[in-house]
């Protein structure tokens, strides 16, 4: 087995690190030392690199061949011409559209108002 420093050598590998990345007692420790969780994005990579390499091992292609797909998938990803997926919404744009779009199933902005006042209310009295 590589050093987890080291991109792993087979696919197995690459899945066994993918999901001890997910487990809750690495994402906990990861959080305590350094603060924030590891979105394991360099653990999917490092699979889908050892499941090209397989796959060209297969195919009779050689690795440089593997390294410029990696390099033209590397500059897709940081062009600018990349639009987000999804926008993000002002909150009571987006409960106009919710509403439009699923009508009675979600409340109004007042009574989502009233619904906090009520619980911080609640709240106050619980803790007094």
């Amino acid at each position: 087995m590589a050093p987890a420093s080291e991109p792993p050598e087979r696919v197995s590998e690459a899945f066994e690190r993918l999901w001890v990345c997910y487990d809750p007692m690495y994402q906990l420790s990861k959080y305590y030392r350094h603060g924030e969780l590891d979105s394991c994005d360099g653990k999917w990579n490092d699979l889908w690199r050892a499941l090209a390499i397989r796959r060209a091992k297969r195919e009779n292609r050689t690795v440089d061949d593997i390294a410029a797909v990696d390099d033209a998938r590397e500059r897709s990803r940081n062009s600018p011409e990349l639009a987000p997926m999804w926008k993000t919404a002002a909150p009571a744009t987006a409960g106009k559209f919710w509403r439009k779009t699923f009508k009675e199933n979600v409340p109004s902005e007042e009574e989502i108002r009233a619904a906090r006042r009520a619980f911080d209310a609640e709240n106050a009295e619980n803790d007094s």
